[in-house]
């Protein structure tokens, strides 16, 4: 798996969680829909900017160990 398919799982496993769909995760960070979905699958190249966008509006921090 690569970092951006676990990223990607990382965050719709987060979504899930608070009960949101991928237009109202979109809506709260400010991205398209679509993008909310490409970055799930692993096939968006995911910007740190965008990144911190999506944590943000899920109230998660990022953490690097």
């Amino acid at each position: 798996m690569s970092i951006r398919e676990k990223i990607g799982a990382e965050l719709r496993a987060l979504r899930e969680a608070k009960g949101l769909t991928t237009r109202e995760l979109a809506e709260l960070a400010g991205l398209d829909h679509s993008h909310i979905a490409k970055i799930e699958r692993g096939t968006y190249n995911l910007r740190i900017d965008t990144l911190d966008k999506v944590a943000s509006a899920l109230g998660a921090e990022i953490k690097i160990d």
